[in-house]
This record gives C-alpha cells, sequence and structure tokens, in this order.
C-alpha cells in the first residue's frame, strides 16, 4: 500500500508558533527545499544560518488504527509492553539566532517533521520549543545570578 507522504512545516518566532504547512514530500527532501528558501531570508551580517537534524522517539499507547501504523511504519515502529515506539526524524533550520555563552538561542526557526496526525506534531513541536525555551531561560536566571 503505497501513500503519498507529507511533512509538516512548523514556523516559530521567539517561542512561539506562528504557521504550520503540510507540505507534500519526505522530511529530508522538504529540509533541503525549505534550507534553501530560508537562506534568502537569513542576514548574515545578524546571525548564524544552522540546520540541525534530531530524533524525537515517539510512544504511543497501543491499540493503533491501521492509517497510523501504516505512517508510523517507515520509522522503525516496535511494541513495547502496551506501547508502540517510533524514531521520528526532525530537521530545525534556525534562520535567526544568536549564541550564548554556552548555547544556541534562535529566535526564527522552521521545524520539519513528518506527517502523521495533528497530536504528534503538537507533541513534537511542543518538545522542542520547551527545549529552546528552558536553555533561554537557564540563560537569563545566569545573568540575574552575575548581575547580584
Amino acid at each position: 500500500m503505497s501513500q503519498n507522504v507529507k511533512s509538516v512545516v512548523v514556523y516559530v518566532e521567539n517561542n512561539k508558533v506562528v504557521n504550520k504547512e503540510i507540505v507534500d514530500g519526505d522530511v529530508r527532501d522538504v529540509a533541503k527545499i525549505y534550507a534553501k528558501k530560508l537562506i534568502d531570508i537569513w542576514d548574515p551580517e545578524l546571525s548564524d544560518f544552522v540546520v540541525l537534524r534530531d530524533q524525537y522517539t515517539l510512544s504511543l499507547k497501543l491499540p493503533l488504527s491501521k492509517d497510523l501504523v501504516e505512517k508510523l511504519r517507515r520509522y522503525s515502529i516496535r511494541r513495547e509492553r502496551d506501547k508502540a515506539i517510533a524514531i521520528i526524524p526532525i530537521y530545525e533550520i534556525a534562520y535567526s539566532s544568536k549564541w550564548g555563552e554556552d548555547s544556541f538561542e534562535p529566535d526564527k526557526y522552521v521545524i520539519i517533521i513528518p506527517e502523521i496526525n495533528e497530536n504528534v506534531t503538537n507533541e513534537i513541536t511542543n518538545a522542542i520549543i520547551s527545549t529552546f525555551s528552558r536553555k533561554e531561560e537557564e540563560i537569563e536566571e545566569g545573568e540575574e545570578f552575575l548581575e547580584e
């Protein structure tokens, strides 16, 4: 059963989702297309342009629908007790960012993930935004500590 592979492109600015698009294509191909598009928006005088490749371990309670199993089949799906585990490829393209002393702080970036369903999209997006938000909060707390 062959199905049309789609990806979700999530635009994030200042740790808030500002737009989502569902596009045709595998995440790897979509990441290349969007890197080419976003490099034209990037200001090399103000920030770095960074493409990050990552993975997200998705854990879903069983049973899964046939449609969901079909979508996850490409991502090393396996069963662990009462859950299905899949390794989801992720690409993050930061086109407006800054570096702290020990961290990378993107202001504007896109997240590219396979289109599975809205809940999975939100889970992965929130996890990535949360990771970047925590790093930013840790930096701000460190700066406050230094000022005291």
